[in-house]
């Protein structure tokens, strides 16, 4: 430091410190600190640490100097050597660079075949796989064939691009799994791909063989630019090869990825002349499919005969009311869970009308995450239900939105109404759907509304019992001496809250059933 440097840093540092004097009140005390460290004399033990320093600094420069002259002769002696490898540079250039380029080619020669003979070895080892996948599938005795897949291979020469479009649980894969066999069957030339990865299309389009190909669940609304701009490229060169022909594509997806990622569908030419499956399923199929899993797992309906074969038995009144459900996880989820879990299968009919343990858990993360759109997407399905199941998006209370935020132990913010429009139109098709006709939403599901109740009423019971309706209150309330079963998720109501309940039956008994009091409670007996 020279001395004009080390004396403007001294003046910047004295301002800075009488800066902070000033806004302590001290400034007296620390401009005599100042002066004492300016003019005083110096501390023995400082005066001892810079004499260390300088003594340390004078032998490090006589090992530099001494080093220094030990360098300079090797460095003559390199510069000569230098000055004649440069004369003979020229003729070891013409010798060398014949021989260097023809390495590069056979070495580039040889990576290209490895990388033929690599991509080769992944296609053959997926179309393994995918064999294997359709085999189990086909083998494991329960699928039964839907108008669905009829219609999709009376469509095979009419689209090349197919969508199949439903929430988990309703059998997308296994569609798509039958529709790779039965293209398959009738057509010998088909490779049959399954991927759950689009990064891996790439590849496996390497040649212009006929290829029917299954992406399962690869849609993720969730991605980065870099990620997109990638994904971009690849419905890019999808859309190349089926614009060369001999392809079939298949894609599994939610309503709600479809609905999140609806640019993407509107931008992409792949999709511009896509078929959209239809998953439902007729009372006949729902029969047929139960009955496969029954027989699978060796549960005997009563028409069935040969008791000795079955293990568990099951009334053909419950099997037919089961058929007419329609349960929030699908009904071909539901009835092998049914069928090959002994426990959910004590449940009965039950399981297919009444919330399960998974849904409660999946929204109690909602309400206990750590991300803030979580808590206001909670707090956005309580108020749905304080609200008899049924709001408008231009009649929301922010102010009771907050209050729920704040009962569950969020941290107290105000939720501006744009962001609760938005958290409800991101649940649509998983939690919520929309009346497009009165411009309301209401639960997808019977079951999401009482997952809601039940994780709600941990934090406010009084509430969460003031709007139960009927079949709530029949189906999982329960009184303070009933014996608990932990694979039925249940309301028990306090003994202080007993009259709570009374007043909400007595609601109901006036409402809905318009019957007198004594006349509903026989009915609530009944039940």
């Amino acid at each position: 430091m020279t001395d004009q440097e080390y004396k403007r840093s001294v003046t910047n540092i004295e301002n800075s410190v009488m800066k902070i004097a000033s806004f302590c009140n001290k400034e007296t005390y620390f401009r005599a600190k100042l002066q004492e460290a300016k003019h005083g004399t110096i501390q023995y033990s400082l005066y001892e640490k810079y004499k260390e320093c300088l003594t340390e600094i004078v032998v490090r420069q006589d090992e530099f100097y001494k080093g220094l002259s030990e360098i300079l002769p090797k460095l003559d002696n390199i510069e000569s050597k230098i000055a004649w490898k440069s004369e003979m540079l020229p003729s070891v250039i013409a010798e060398k660079v014949p021989k260097i380029i023809e390495k590069a080619f056979e070495e580039r020669y040889t990576d290209h075949e490895q990388n033929l003979e690599m991509f080769s070895s992944y296609f053959d080892k997926v179309k393994y796989q995918t064999k294997l996948e359709i085999q189990n599938h086909w083998t494991d005795g329960t699928y039964v064939e839907t108008e669905t897949v009829r219609k999709c291979m009376e469509k095979l020469k009419e689209y090349k691009v197919f969508l199949i479009c439903g929430s988990n649980g309703m059998g997308k894969s296994r569609i798509g799994l039958e529709v790779l066999r039965q293209i398959g069957e009738q057509d010998k030339g088909y490779d049959l791909v399954m991927l759950s990865d689009l990064n891996q299309v790439k590849r496996i389009i390497t040649s212009g063989r006929k290829l029917a190909l299954f992406l399962d669940d690869i849609f993720c609304f969730r991605t980065c630019l870099c990620q997109k701009v990638q994904y971009d490229k690849v419905y890019d060169l999808l859309h190349a090869r089926k614009s060369e022909g001999n392809i079939k594509i298949f894609f599994t997806v939610e309503p709600m990825h479809k609905k999140l990622s609806r640019e993407l569908f509107e931008s992409q030419r792949l999709f511009q002349s896509s078929y959209d499956i239809d998953l439902s399923m007729t009372y006949d199929e729902k029969k047929q499919l139960l009955t496969k899993y029954c027989t699978k797992h060796k549960i005997k309906v009563q028409s069935v005969t040969n008791e000795d074969t079955y293990d568990k038995i099951l009334d053909h009144r419950t099997f037919c009311k089961i058929v007419h459900t329609e349960p929030y996880m699908g009904y071909p989820k539901a009835c092998f869970m049914f069928a090959s879990n002994k426990r959910v299968f004590q449940q009965g009919l039950r399981f297919f009308t009444h919330t399960n343990n998974s849904l409660i858990d999946e929204i109690i993360a909602l309400r206990d995450g750590v991300h803030i759109q979580d808590n206001v997407t909670y707090a956005t399905l309580v108020y749905l239900l304080l609200c008899g199941s049924s709001i408008s998006i231009t009649e929301i209370d922010v102010q009771r939105l907050t209050a729920i935020l704040k009962s569950c132990g969020n941290i107290e913010r105000f939720i501006p109404t744009h962001l609760t429009v938005q958290s409800m139109r991101n649940m649509e098709g998983k939690y919520v759907t929309n009346d497009s006709n009165v411009l309301k939403y209401r639960f997808k599901h019977q079951m999401i509304y009482e997952a809601v109740a039940i994780s709600y009423f941990d934090v406010d019971p009084s509430s969460v019992i003031s709007v139960l309706e009927y079949r709530c209150i029949s189906g999982i309330t329960r009184l303070p001496n009933f014996s608990l079963n932990e694979e039925e998720p249940i309301m028990i109501i306090p003994q202080d809250m007993l009259s709570n309940l009374a007043k909400r039956l007595f609601e109901i008994s006036q409402t809905e059933f318009k019957t007198s009091p004594f006349e509903f409670v026989q009915l609530l007996c009944e039940t």
